[in-house]
């Protein structure tokens, strides 16, 4: 088995719920290794942030596991976890009383042998991940001060000077405007191309088709599908579950998926049978990317 076939973290038939949604979350598995990028695909309320947490470790299933290199995720001590993964929220604090400098810098801790002192190392880590980001510009200014997208990045370049062997972005590219999405997409695309594991969820299918490598479909809590992007993100397979009529759009890179007009709840119901047949069909995703 090569690293690249190796499994790092995974979640066996987890399940999850609240207190009015018992049973929220309900046997979703998955399987990622290094130089994957994973997208968690989804319409609104269907799982994809709660899974998220469930990965990282910051929510507990009522079943199931989820192991970190083979061992319970809740087994590993919480710094040498965040050693390994780095969970970015989908809204993380704006309003904080730090420079960009400091943010980033505080990616460190996990690593840090002399508590609240960094090292020349550690200093040198957190430019390149601010240089990575294009927020270097702004090392010096109050968080509070910069635009929502910026901010984003620099919760991103944070999370990349963890040098965690692991990342989790929720809705990474929400705040960003065009450029910086696919420069954001690339540079986990690049990271992956080094090692690194990437599971983000997002809204955007075309970016997913273009930069992701495997996709699990998310709906109600349920897993409907999982696979290589171009075998999940079609019409067929995403049109009951976000009820929207699509188009695929021939375009350099595959295809791109457009949204044509809302399905109303009765031409909706007509397709409840072979929803069900996908996602009781449904195994446990894995594999490498695609071509």
């Amino acid at each position: 088995m090569t690293e690249l076939d190796r499994t790092i973290l995974s979640a066996e038939s987890v399940c999850f719920g609240f207190e009015r949604r018992p049973r929220f979350i309900q046997d979703v598995s998955l399987r990622v290794s290094p130089g994957q990028v994973w997208g968690i695909l989804g319409p609104n309320g269907a799982g994809k942030s709660t899974l998220l947490r469930l990965l990282a470790g910051l929510a507990s299933p009522v079943s199931g596991r989820v192991l970190l290199d083979g061992r319970p995720v809740f087994d590993w001590p919480p710094r040498r976890r965040a050693a390994r993964i780095a969970f970015l929220p989908q809204s993380p604090p704006r309003e904080i009383a730090l420079t960009v400098r400091q943010i980033v810098l505080m990616g460190r801790y996990p690593h840090r042998q002399l508590g609240l002192f960094e090292t020349v190392k550690d200093i040198q880590i957190a430019e390149r991940a601010m240089v990575a980001t294009q927020t270097l510009e702004f090392a010096d200014r109050p968080l509070s001060t910069l635009s929502g997208g910026e901010a984003q990045r620099v919760h991103i370049a944070a999370a990349l000077a963890q040098e965690p062997g692991i990342l989790l972005l929720d809705e990474p590219t929400s705040a960003l405007d065009l450029c910086h999405q696919l420069r954001i997409c690339e540079l986990a695309t690049a990271l992956a191309s080094v090692g690194m594991a990437i599971v983000l969820v997002t809204h955007d299918l075309n970016l997913a088709v273009r930069y992701c490598s495997r996709v699990l479909l998310l709906d109600n809590g349920r897993p409907i599908a999982a696979g290589a992007p171009r075998e999940v993100i079609t019409p067929e397979v995403l049109e009951p579950v976000y009820l929207v009529k699509l188009a695929m759009l021939a375009s350099e890179h595959g295809g791109w998926i457009a949204p044509i007009s809302a399905i109303d709840h009765v031409d909706a119901a007509t397709d409840a049978d072979s929803r069900t047949s996908r996602n009781q069909g449904i195994g446990t995703p894995s594999g490498g990317p695609h071509p």
